[in-house]
């Protein structure tokens, strides 16, 4: 836990805090510099734009996730804790408002902007003696006024895009008990 608390320390110190807006040049040196790592992936500027229930940009951010892992995490046993957290990231934002990590941008009556910054620690026996740490920014926009947008719930149809923006760091663990 001290390990991936570190890591996301490095994450979070290069994210604007005021927006928490990905400065990309920012995270990809922020992530050279996590001792004994390799940056995995890099995704800059993956998009959906869809007219779906909340529940499809859900399940399409966990595939991107997914995607930008490597191969020995696909059946890894994470998977629940990340739709779970991808899930409250983008429903009940209403009782979120003010937490770091999300921030309204663009307030209309027609439209809601938001910037959502997440950072996920993954490591099980699938990933070995390895621990992944995956930082990412979701720019979503949702044709809702601020007061619909902040209570959708996974069943809520509504037209969204989202911008995706990541990197994922392997580090080996630290095996001293």
């Amino acid at each position: 836990l001290a390990q991936a608390r570190s890591i996301d320390r490095v994450f979070q110190e290069a994210i604007a805090p005021a927006t928490v807006n990905f400065d990309f040049e920012a995270i990809r040196e922020a992530a050279a510099a996590v001792p004994d790592s390799t940056v995995v992936k890099m995704v800059r500027g993956w998009g959906l734009q869809e007219y779906a229930p909340v529940l499809v940009m859900v399940l399409s951010l966990k595939e991107a996730v997914r995607q930008a892992l490597p191969p020995e995490c696909a059946e890894a046993g994470f998977w629940a804790t990340v739709e779970r957290e991808l899930v409250q990231a983008f429903t009940g934002l209403a009782a979120q408002e003010g937490q770091p990590g999300l921030s309204f941008y663009e307030e209309s009556g027609e439209r809601t902007r938001f910037y959502r910054d997440l950072f996920f620690a993954l490591q099980d026996e699938e990933t070995g003696e390895h621990m992944y740490a995956l930082a990412f920014c979701v720019d979503v926009t949702v044709e809702l006024p601020k007061a619909r947008a902040v209570a959708l719930e996974l069943t809520d149809t509504v037209p969204f895009a989202v911008r995706l923006n990541a990197i994922v760091v392997r580090q080996a663990l630290d095996l001293v008990a």
